[in-house]
């Protein structure tokens, strides 16, 4: 007696990688017997993936032919039928590699800054050390004048140079040639 087989896939459209694809071999006469392939496009030959009367399938490289089975004295098999399961990547997954490619580009910068603030230093301190020492005599010590303060007076003398018309020579208010001419503040 020939045996009808069929699959029945549920659902029967593409689906997102995560999402079950069951697969259900329903057989006339009931057989428990029931054996699933899968068709290989490498080798170009059936291998065998599964027993029983359901298979479930999730990944993407799940895709493919199938076909179910029964092994008796007949051997009877189904039409084969194709299930695509296809990777679709989520905005999370989108940001979520920006934010490393961002985050691994940002840890290049500072490490890169830091070897160059590093250079800089330790090329400074070296080229400090490397310099040639030159036998400089220390500068003489130069100790200041101090005038003698004048007699009758705190010490402070403020003048002021008002005419327009002399030359500037002498600022002594002993040798004034007239009135007007200078000025002094005691």
């Amino acid at each position: 007696m020939p045996v009808d087989l069929r699959i029945v896939a549920t659902p029967d459209y593409p689906v997102a990688a995560g999402q079950q694809v069951q697969l259900r071999c329903i057989t006339k006469p009931l057989s428990p017997a029931i054996m699933w392939s899968r068709y290989n496009l490498q080798n170009g030959s059936w291998e065998n993936v599964g027993l029983g009367t359901d298979l479930v399938l999730t990944e993407p490289k799940e895709s493919g032919r199938y076909r179910c089975e029964i092994r008796n004295d007949l051997k009877s098999m189904s039409q084969s039928h194709m299930v695509y399961i296809v990777y679709m990547p989520t905005m999370g997954e989108r940001l979520g590699k920006a934010a490393f490619a961002l985050s691994v580009l940002n840890m290049i910068a500072i490490v890169a800054g830091l070897l160059w603030l590093c250079w800089h230093q330790f090329g400074d301190q070296l080229s400090a050390l490397n310099a040639p020492k030159k036998d400089l005599p220390a500068p003489p010590v130069v100790t200041p004048k101090v005038l003698p303060p004048l007699s009758g007076s705190d010490g402070d003398v403020y003048m002021n140079y008002t005419s327009d018309t002399q030359a500037y020579t002498d600022l002594n208010p002993s040798h004034v040639a007239g009135d007007g001419f200078y000025s002094t503040l005691s």
